[in-house]
C-alpha cells in the first residue's frame, strides 16, 4: 500500500524516480519488524496486542528503521525516510526528497484506512507544500488510492 502510493505519487513529481520511492515506502516501516518480533516474545497474554503494537510503533519504529538502514550502509535519503516515519512536521531542504513523498502517501493510506484522525490535515504538513501538486483534491487523492490498489493487485498476480 505504502510503497505503490509513493510510487505513483513520486510519477506526478518530475524528474523523480517511482522506483525509488517504492523503496522508500517500503524502508520505512523496517523498523516495526523487530518490535512486532520483540513483542511477540514479550507480551503479557492481558494486553490488547493492537495498541500496545501500535504505541511501540508510534515511538520506537522511526530509530529502529534509522539504526538498521544506517547499519546496513544505505544512501542517506533513504535513512532520513525511515527517521521521518510519523514526524508529520518534518521540514527539510527546499528540494523534494523521498521522504517527503512518503509522509504525503502515508496520509493517503490513512485517509484510504478511514483513519484521518491519525493523521494532521494534509495542508498543515510541511512535504505537501513542497510537492508539485498543491491543487490536490478529495477526488484526485482517491484516484491515487484506486491506482494503488490496482497496482498492489498487479503485482499480487505476479507473485502468485
Amino acid at each position: 500500500g505504502l510503497a505503490a502510493i509513493s510510487a505513483l505519487l513520486a510519477t506526478r513529481c518530475d524528474d523523480f524516480d517511482p522506483d525509488q520511492a517504492m523503496l522508500g515506502g517500503l524502508l520505512q516501516d523496517i523498523g516495526c519488524l523487530p518490535l512486532l518480533d520483540w513483542l511477540s516474545k514479550n507480551h503479557d497474554a492481558n494486553q490488547d496486542l493492537e495498541s500496545v503494537y501500535e504505541n511501540l510503533t508510534d515511538n520506537y519504529a522511526a530509530i529502529v528503521g534509522e539504526v538498521m538502514l544506517r547499519n546496513w550502509q544505505f544512501d542517506q535519503e533513504l535513512v532520513d525516510v525511515a527517521k521521518s516515519r510519523g514526524n508529520w512536521t518534518r521540514s527539510s531542504e527546499a528540494k523534494v526528497d523521498i521522504a517527503d513523498i512518503v509522509t504525503i502517501a502515508r496520509h493517503h493510506q490513512h485517509m484510504g484506512k478511514g483513519e484521518l484522525n491519525k493523521c494532521p490535515n494534509i495542508t498543515d504538513i510541511p512535504a505537501y507544500h513542497k510537492l508539485p501538486f498543491k491543487e490536490l483534491t478529495p477526488d484526485q487523492s482517491l484516484h491515487i488510492l484506486e491506482e494503488a490498489k490496482e497496482e498492489i493487485e498487479e503485482i499480487r498476480q505476479m507473485l502468485v
